[in-house]
């Protein structure tokens, strides 16, 4: 039962650094 959560928790925290990632690399051009 909770690893689902962990696992739904953990692809969330992923997209997240993703985006500001992306969002660091658009702001040093």
């Amino acid at each position: 039962r909770d690893s689902s959560t962990s696992w739904g928790l953990y692809k969330r925290r992923i997209w997240y650094l993703d985006i500001i990632c992306i969002h660091k690399l658009v702001n040093d051009e």
